[in-house]
C-alpha cells in the first residue's frame, strides 16, 4: 500500500488532546501515558511520502492526501473485594463455625458468586453457610467472590479446632475424720490432678458455712454433726472437679460431768450428797479413770475429806486433810494416778493435777457412803464396766469454816483404742492402662482389726461407681470411656464409719487410629477389562485431618503385559490420581510390590521391565478412560491432592486391562500409609 508520514493524536471523550506525535518523515509514530477509566478516540492522520530510497506510494497523482481515524479504548473493570468472617474461629472439636461473606463488594458492579473451601475437604457455594469441624486441626478456610464482570478476588481464614477439655479429677482428704467438738480437721487435696492441663485454684466449702481456698487448709468444727467438705478444683482452661470429705462431730461421752454447785457447810456433809454421774454407752474396760473437781473454795482446806464410788462399789479417797490452813479460792484440781505429785499436806493448794491423797487414814463418811477402808488409787476403776451411777461424797470434818464446789466435777474415761480397719485398693495395679471402652475389675483388701464391715464402695474421684457387701469385695465397672481415673476403696464400717484406701490412678486409652490400612484381597486382573475386584476398597476412619503425605503399595502384582495395565486411585473427597498407566512394556512381571511415593527417586520405566521398588505415580498414555463406576477423567498424578485433607471415608482402586491378550493379578492386594 502507499506509504504514509503518520500524525497520531489521543483525545479524551470531551475532545481535549491528551497526547500526540508526529514524527518528521517517518512513516510510524508512538505515545505512552497513564488515563483514568473512560472513553478516549486516537486519531491518525498523514499524507502520502515517497523518496528513492524509501520508494514512491501507490497514490493516482501527486499532492497532500488526509487520513483520518478514530478508535474507541474500553474502560477496564475493577475486580471484588472478599471479605471472609467466621464465629467463632477457634474451639473444641466437634466446632460449628458461622461463616459470612457478606462484607464483601464490588466497587463498579455487584458480588454475583461466592464460594467457600473449608480446609477439609468440602465447600459451599452459600453466602454465609455454617459449617461443623468434626475432627481436631488447623484449617485454612477460603472465601472466592465472583463480579459481574467474572472478576474474581479471595480471602482466607485460620480455624483452629482442638481437643475437648478433659475437667480436673479432684482428691481430697481429711484427718482426723471424726473426733468430739471442737474438732480441727486438716483437709488436703494436693492429691487431685489434671489430665490434660494443671490446676488453677481449690475451693473448700466446709459443709458449717465456712470457706477456704488453697491445696491443704485447716478447719475447727465447733458443733456436733455430720458435715461433708468439698473440694472444688479448677484447671488451667476452666473446668472444674469435686470430690467430697465426711467428718463427724461427736459429744465427748468419755468425760461426763456434773456441774451443779456443790455446798459445803462448817461442819458435816456437802450439798448434794452424793454429787452424782450417770454413765452409759461406754464400752467396758477403761485403761485409765481422772477426775477434774471445778472451783474449789473453801477458809481451811485441811477439813475436807472427797470420796469417789463408782458403780461396782470400788470406793478411792481423793483428798482428806491436805492443804493445811491456808485458804483455797476457786482452785481446780485433776486427780490422775500418772501425776508428778499429791496435794500438799500443810502448804497452799493451787489448781493443778494430783495424785489422789489421804494424810489421815480412818475418815469415816456418813450414810449413805459407804464404810471403810477406802483406796488412794484411780486404778481401782479400770478394766471394769463404768456405766452406773458415780458418787462424790463432800464432808468437812471439822467445824468453824465453809466453801463451795461452784462447777462441780467430771469423769474422764480412756479406752485402748482398737485400730481403724485398713483397707487397700488392691486391683486394678497403679498405673494401669486399658482400652476404650474398658472393663476394670475392681478389688479391695479389708482387714477388719476387730470393726464389724458393712460394705466396701469403690470411687473414681467423687463418684460412686459400684459397691460389694460381702467378702472376697470386688465390682467390675463396663463401658468405661477414654481418660485418667483416680480410684479409691472406702470401707464402711461398725455404725457408719469410715476409712479410705490410697488412691490408685489408671489410664484408659482410646482406640488407636490405623494409620496403615489394608485390603489384602486378591485383585484378579482379565485379559481385557475390569478387574475383580473393581473397585478394591479401604474403609479409613479415626484419623486426624491433614495428613502430610500419602503413600500407597500394590503387592505381588503379576502381569504378562504391564503395559495394558492402568491403575486409577480415588479418595473419600472425589480427588483422583493415576497410579500407573501403561508402564513397563512387553515384560512380564512376577510378583512385584510397588510403592508410589511423590517423593520417590524415579518413575515407572515406559517400556523396560519393572522391578519392586518405591516409584512416583507414572501416566504413559494421558487419556484414560476407566468404565464406571470409576470417575471420568482428567486425572493427576501426585499423591499430593490427598493430602491437607480429611482421609477419613472409603478409598477406592480401580484396575483396568486396557488391550486384549494378556492377564495377570495383584495378589496381596494394596495398603495406604499417612504421615503426620
Amino acid at each position: 500500500g502507499p506509504n504514509l508520514d503518520i500524525l497520531a493524536e489521543l483525545f479524551n471523550a470531551a475532545g481535549s488532546l491528551l497526547a500526540s506525535s508526529n514524527p518528521a518523515s517517518s512513516l510510524s509514530a508512538s505515545f505512552s501515558l497513564s488515563v483514568p477509566a473512560g472513553k478516549y478516540y486516537l486519531r491518525v492522520s498523514g499524507t502520502g511520502y515517497a523518496t528513492p530510497t524509501a520508494g514512491y506510494s501507490s497514490y493516482d497523482s501527486l499532492g497532500q492526501y488526509t487520513i483520518t481515524g478514530t478508535v474507541v479504548v474500553p474502560t477496564g473493570t475493577v475486580p471484588p473485594v472478599a471479605v471472609p468472617k467466621a464465629t467463632p474461629t477457634s474451639g473444641t472439636a466437634p466446632l460449628t463455625v458461622q461463616f459470612d461473606a457478606s462484607q464483601s463488594y464490588d466497587s463498579d458492579g455487584t458480588v454475583t458468586a461466592y464460594l467457600w473451601t473449608f480446609g477439609d475437604g468440602t465447600t459451599s457455594s452459600a453466602k454465609n453457610p455454617s459449617h461443623l469441624y468434626s475432627s481436631v486441626g488447623a484449617y485454612n478456610a477460603a472465601l472466592k467472590v465472583t463480579d459481574n464482570d467474572g472478576n474474581t478476588s479471595s480471602g482466607t481464614l485460620a480455624i483452629t479446632v482442638s481437643l475437648p477439655n478433659t475437667p480436673p479429677c479432684a482428691v481430697a482428704t481429711v484427718s482426723p475424720a471424726s473426733g468430739y467438738a471442737p474438732l480441727t480437721v486438716t483437709l488436703n487435696g494436693s492429691g487431685s490432678s489434671d489430665p490434660d492441663g494443671s490446676i488453677a485454684s481449690y475451693s473448700w466449702s466446709f459443709g458449717d458455712g465456712g470457706t477456704a481456698s488453697g491445696a491443704t487448709v485447716q478447719h475447727t468444727y465447733q458443733s456436733v454433726g455430720t458435715f461433708t467438705a468439698r473440694l472444688t478444683v479448677t484447671d488451667n482452661r476452666g473446668a472444674a472437679g469435686f470430690s467430697d470429705a465426711v467428718i463427724q462431730v461427736q459429744t465427748d461421752s468419755n468425760n461426763p460431768a456434773n456441774t451443779t454447785v456443790i455446798s459445803i457447810p462448817d461442819s458435816g456433809i456437802g450439798a448434794p450428797y452424793p454429787s452424782t454421774i450417770s454413765v452409759a454407752g461406754l464400752p467396758i474396760n477403761p485403761s485409765k479413770v481422772t477426775i477434774t473437781v471445778t472451783g474449789i473454795s473453801h477458809t481451811y482446806p485441811d477439813d475436807l475429806d472427797m470420796l469417789l464410788v463408782g458403780p461396782g462399789g470400788q470406793k478411792v479417797l481423793l483428798m482428806s486433810d491436805a492443804g493445811g490452813g491456808t485458804d483455797a479460792n476457786n482452785v481446780t484440781l485433776t486427780f490422775d494416778d500418772a501425776a508428778a505429785s499429791n496435794l500438799p499436806d500443810s502448804s497452799g493448794i493451787v489448781s493443778g493435777t494430783y495424785k489422789p491423797t489421804d494424810f489421815e487414814t480412818g475418815d469415816v463418811f456418813p450414810s449413805p457412803a459407804p464404810g471403810g477402808p477406802y483406796g488412794t488409787t484411780l486404778s481401782a476403776f479400770n478394766g471394769l464396766n463404768p456405766n452406773g451411777t458415780w458418787s462424790l461424797y463432800i464432808l468437812d470434818d471439822a467445824a468453824g469454816d465453809s466453801g463451795s464446789i461452784s462447777a462441780g466435777w467430771s469423769i474422764k474415761f480412756t479406752f485402748a483404742t482398737a485400730s481403724a480397719p485398713v483397707i487397700v485398693l488392691s486391683a486394678p495395679a497403679g498405673g494401669a492402662t486399658f482400652t476404650a471402652p474398658a472393663t476394670i475389675n475392681l478389688a479391695a483388701g479389708v482387714t477388719p482389726n476387730g470393726h464389724t464391715i458393712t460394705k466396701v464402695q469403690f470411687f473414681n474421684g467423687p463418684t460412686l461407681v459400684g459397691e460389694d457387701t460381702t467378702a472376697p469385695y470386688a465390682f467390675a465397672w463396663t463401658g468405661v470411656a477414654a481418660g485418667s481415673y483416680t480410684l479409691t476403696a472406702r470401707a464402711v464400717y461398725d455404725a457408719g464409719s469410715t476409712v479410705t484406701s490410697a488412691p490408685v490412678n489408671t489410664t484408659v486409652q482410646g482406640i488407636t487410629p490405623n494409620t496403615n490400612p489394608a485390603n489384602t484381597a486378591l485383585i484378579s486382573i482379565p485379559d481385557s477389562g475390569i478387574a475383580a475386584l473393581y473397585p478394591s476398597k479401604i474403609s479409613v476412619a479415626g484419623l486426624p485431618s491433614n495428613p502430610a503425605k500419602v503413600t500407597v503399595t500394590l503387592t505381588g502384582i503379576s502381569h504378562t503385559y504391564p503395559d495394558d495395565l492402568d491403575i486409577l486411585l480415588v479418595g473419600p473427597g472425589g480427588q483422583k490420581v493415576i497410579l500407573m498407566s501403561d508402564a513397563g512394556g512387553a515384560t512380564d512381571v512376577n510378583n512385584v510390590t510397588l510403592t508410589f511415593d511423590d517423593a520417590a527417586g524415579s518413575t515407572l520405566s515406559d517400556s523396560s521391565a519393572i522391578a519392586s521398588g518405591t516409584y512416583k505415580p507414572a501416566d504413559f498414555a494421558t487419556g484414560d478412560t476407566f468404565p464406571t463406576p470409576a470417575p471420568a477423567g482428567p486425572y493427576g498424578t501426585a499423591l499430593l491432592a490427598f493430602t491437607g485433607l480429611n482421609p477419613n471415608g472409603v478409598w477406592s482402586l480401580y484396575v483396568l486391562d486396557d488391550a486384549a491378550g494378556d492377564s495377570g493379578s495383584i495378589a496381596g492386594g494394596w495398603s495406604l500409609k499417612f504421615s503426620y
